[in-house]
């Protein structure tokens, strides 16, 4: 039997989040968690104040072992033939009514808007400034969707106690974070895009880290088995058909959202790897039928230096890290009657905003672009000083024998350690590109007060919501 609308927040609650918009205009994922088996009340589907008819399947999750809430996700489909990009009033039940657009096969001459971030501590942000962000841009930039890149949750610290059935330690800290009302407002915004990074299982995932106890090798096994759980849960299944990656097209545009982290091996193994090659397929045959730009979502910046034992970086995986170079390199290659094309790069993970651009030596016009939002809300409190993570001068990628030099430089604009939330528009350019509108806006100053300055009580620092930098792209 459907529920009824309970009051929202709180762990007596049904939770309702917008995943993945379905291609060219078809509809939407919709993620629910109630406390309890349920099957969602219908929702009612408005344009322009007509009512339009949708077909609705929903799917519920088996339950997983000492935990009470149960997932699901409902497929919203519009009738064929539904303009993509098109603003829809969703009214759901269980949550209230929302203004979602749907997802365009084509990008269309206005130009469309997402929103980006990584990294959200949610003890940092008691008094929903990241929620109050995302409101404003909502209400400014009417975004298709947002990318959470990564780190949505810390299941890692406060450090957990694990003790007990390992899905309740996980599924109970996703809870305090699902059910705060204002991350439920940023979750709900419009429609979402999720990969993972290592605090959704704990920090520098799937290594050992001393001071956990849920990664020493008598219980890492039982966590990782119940942190990927839960993240599929959680996060996963509202992606399409619950996918940990996967890509999609608003032509010319072409994006890919990969998930380096979740099958990622322990530096340990002899042979071990960021990327499954079931993803490694799925990437190399998504750059070489680019017919325009490339958009790729990453949870880690790719322009870095290795990592060591308690923060692994893509460079660390020496092998994987050439081969993503050389497929990059490869895009940026005409040959074979195809045109050359570029790839931003969009990322987190670092608690640094910034964009830089790495060039291949000796070619000039072989530049892929990176751009980093991170952190939406920094973890605290702090020991030292906060400083951003800087580019590296250079980096060299190798793979199958060949050495190729990669040159790196910031974009005019410092780095920032406040927290931040990217926002990119999309439209078209000129001579046959597209034009990029990058710009990382504000959420509220970084907060590095002293031990002893908290304890004198001196203020937070305060700061209006405000971009802190903009930069346009013409890209292939």
């Amino acid at each position: 039997m459907p529920v009824s609308p309970l009051e929202a927040g709180g762990r007596s609650a049904v939770w309702v989040v917008p995943g993945t918009p379905l291609e060219s205009g078809a509809g939407w994922r919709i993620w629910y968690s109630a406390p309890h088996e349920f099957e969602p009340a219908d929702v009612t589907v408005t344009r322009r104040g007509s009512p339009v008819e949708t077909e609705q399947a929903f799917e519920l999750f088996e339950p997983l072992e000492g935990v009470e809430r149960r997932m699901g996700v409902l497929t919203v489909t519009l009738p064929s033939g539904s303009a993509g990009g098109d603003l829809y009033e969703v009214a759901i039940p269980e949550a209230g009514r929302y203004e979602w657009r749907t997802l365009p096969a084509a990008l269309p001459p206005e130009g469309l808007t997402l929103l980006f971030g990584s990294c959200f501590w949610r003890p940092g942000d008691k008094e929903g400034a990241y929620s109050a962000a995302i409101r404003e841009l909502t209400r400014r930039f009417s975004p298709i969707f947002q990318i959470l890149a990564g780190d949505q949750v810390y299941q890692d610290y406060p450090p957990v106690k694990p003790v007990g059935n390992m899905a309740k330690v996980f599924a109970d800290r996703y809870d305090d974070y699902w059910g705060d009302p204002g991350y439920q407002e940023v979750l709900r915004s419009s429609p979402n895009l999720f990969t993972c990074d290592d605090h959704e299982f704990w920090n520098n995932y799937p290594e050992k880290q001393p001071w956990l106890p849920q990664t020493w090798d008598g219980k890492r096994e039982e966590a990782s088995e119940a942190a990927q759980d839960t993240y599929h849960r959680y996060q996963r299944s509202a992606n399409p058909d619950g996918r940990r990656y996967f890509s999609f097209a608003i032509s010319p545009v072409s994006f890919f959202v990969s998930d380096a982290r979740s099958e990622r091996d322990d530096i340990k193994d002899p042979e071990h790897h960021m990327f499954s090659e079931e993803q490694w397929a799925e990437l190399e045959d998504w750059a070489e039928t680019l017919a325009g730009p490339g958009v790729i979502v990453l949870a880690q910046p790719l322009f870095d230096e290795e990592g060591g034992k308690t923060d692994r970086s893509l460079a660390s995986f020496t092998g994987d890290f050439g081969r993503l170079c050389t497929v990059f390199e490869r895009s940026l290659t005409s040959r074979d009657g195809r045109a050359p094309h570029d790839i931003l790069i969009l990322t987190g993970d670092i608690h640094t905003g910034r964009i830089a651009t790495a060039t291949i030596a000796g070619r000039p016009s072989a530049n892929v672009y990176e751009f980093v939002a991170s952190p939406a809300s920094r973890v605290g409190p702090f020991v030292m000083k906060a400083s951003p993570k800087h580019v590296p001068d250079r980096f060299y990628a190798i793979h199958e024998g060949k050495r190729s030099l990669w040159e790196v430089s910031d974009l005019e604009f410092a780095a920032t350690i406040d927290n931040n939330v990217g926002l990119v528009r999309i439209s078209p350019g000129t001579n046959g590109r597209c034009r990029f509108e990058l710009e990382l806006w504000r959420v509220r100053p970084h907060d590095d007060r002293s031990f002893w300055q908290r304890m004198r009580r001196k203020g937070q620092p305060q700061a209006p919501f405000t971009p802190i930098f903009r930069k346009e792209l013409q890209l292939r």
